[in-house]
């Protein structure tokens, strides 16, 4: 597979030759390493991400098509695709960059009591729009279809349960087995309308002011899709669960529609979360990143419930 730099001075030297008109290129910050990609920030203000798996340059593409109707959806900013490239030298697995959104990654210390409703109700602005985009509108971006969860799903458990069957006790496996037994049986998990979701709603990925007062932006569309609204609430569990609930009724409040099979299948989702960390954990090779999953999965909720399998 295809090695892109992980090093600021490469990737610098990478965006230079990729997009002369950008002159002379600073990396100064790694913003993040994700799944997917490498984040960073230049002197120029601007965010380019590298991709680290085959098969993201066309999640690239698809951003550079999906995010200006989003623009025009969002009652928040979302990324402006400006430099993208499939292939270059340097960046064998694709680039995509556009100006940074000002603010910060909300995080879970900025949240409390006084700006929890706020921010949960701008939250649930932004999804109700998402949610109501109508799909005729992105018929031409290429966005992956309902159809292709369930073979995701198969996916994720055949990488992972495998390595699992390996580190945990017997009885933790057998557990995680049944689990992932009754999950790919569930009938339920492939009963929803589908509708637009972003994919990775979660605090990394919503963008506030300072003062952590106003969700000001949502970055990260990579993993958008035409399927199922209860993923975009799941992910919002990583804030707790009152930050959640405050979210869903003023998502029910600002028109969105969110009913008991909707909540159970976000319990469902949120206790898939953590093997997507042991999968990564697995396809590059990061024992750190695989233990802390293991660790979480012990500590989540497939595992503590009263009623796990």
């Amino acid at each position: 597979m295809a090695t892109p730099p992980a090093d600021p001075a490469t990737i610098a030297r990478g965006l230079t030759e990729a997009f002369p008109e950008l002159g002379d290129v600073a990396v100064t910050k790694t913003l993040g390493i994700g799944f997917n990609s490498i984040a960073v920030e230049t002197g120029g203000g601007l965010l380019f991400r590298v991709a680290r798996t085959e098969g993201t340059a066309a999640r690239f593409a698809m951003e550079t098509r999906l995010l200006p109707i989003l623009r025009a959806s969002l009652p928040v900013a979302v990324p402006e695709p400006r430099w993208f490239a499939p292939r270059t030298s340097h960046f064998p697995l694709g680039v995509i960059g556009y100006p940074k959104i000002e603010g910060r990654p909300l995080q879970p210390g900025l949240v409390d009591a006084d700006n929890l409703p706020e921010l949960a109700d701008q939250a649930a602005r932004v999804l109700v729009a998402l949610h109501s985009v109508p799909r005729s509108e992105v018929a031409d971006v290429g966005l992956p279809q309902p159809a292709e969860m369930s073979d995701n799903y198969r996916s994720l458990a055949h990488e992972t349960l495998p390595v699992l069957k390996e580190r945990m006790a017997p009885l933790e496996f057998d557990r995680l087995d049944l689990w992932w037994e009754a999950f790919l049986a569930d009938e339920r998990m492939t009963q929803f309308e589908p509708a637009l979701t972003h994919g990775d709603f979660w605090f990394e990925n919503m963008i506030v002011d300072e003062e952590a007062s106003q969700l000001v932006g949502v970055v990260d569309w990579e993993h958008a899709t035409i399927g199922d609204r209860a993923q975009d609430l799941a992910t919002l569990l990583h804030l707790g669960r009152g930050f959640t609930s405050e979210t869903l009724r003023a998502y029910r409040r600002h028109g969105g529609l969110f009913d008991d099979d909707d909540c159970y299948r976000m319990e469902r989702l949120w206790e898939l979360r953590d093997f997507y960390g042991v999968l990564y954990g697995i396809r590059f090779d990061d024992g750190e990143e695989l233990v802390d999953s293991i660790r979480k999965l012990r500590e989540g909720p497939v595992l503590t419930a009263s009623d796990a399998p």
